[in-house]
């Protein structure tokens, strides 16, 4: 009986053969599904809302033209989608820069970052009224909000709890 392959390679030379000829197919395939995953991508195409946006603070509005078409292409380059104005009050030293909120001159402000935000490919959220919800200079404080009262019972307190003398919370 003539002698099978295996046993003149040797059963640790056949392995390693094996190994290798099963590691390099590995690879090839790898390599195929890259080559196609870059090609023809199954991610959604990069749209204004699905990249990132940022809350962008009015303090006292104090704002020009030429400050928010400098900002927004700032925005624009860094990769953003859009803004979040947020007005609200202002920085103490500044109140001659300030623009009353919803004033004509807020409003031509608010068209121009429009205008500007369409141009470079961004898109323009707003919150809904100026600063804090619950305060500012201009509300009394009786108006404010002052504190807020839980509906829900708090709930009991762990039994035998500890803290290790050297677990800090923060």
């Amino acid at each position: 009986m003539k002698p099978s392959r295996i046993d003149s390679w040797g059963a640790k030379e056949c392995l390693r053969k094996c190994i290798l000829i099963m590691t390099s197919g590995l690879c090839l395939f790898a390599a195929q599904a890259l080559t196609q995953t870059s090609t023809s991508s199954n991610w959604p195409d990069v749209t204004t809302e699905s990249r990132p946006w940022t809350r962008w603070w009015w303090l006292g509005s104090a704002v020009t033209k030429a400050e928010i078409t400098e900002q927004l292409e700032v925005f624009r380059d860094a990769g953003l989608g859009g803004v979040e104005i947020t007005p609200l009050y202002g920085v103490k030293g500044e109140e001659a820069h300030y623009i009353d909120f919803l004033s004509p001159q807020w409003v031509a402000m608010l068209k121009h970052v429009a205008q500007e935000a369409q141009r470079l490919g961004l898109g323009v959220d707003m919150v809904t009224g100026t600063g804090w919800p619950f305060g500012g200079p201009n509300v009394p404080q009786e108006m404010g909000g002052l504190g807020f009262q839980r509906s829900t019972p708090p709930p009991p307190p762990k039994k035998n709890f500890t803290v290790e003398p050297n677990l800090y919370c923060i």
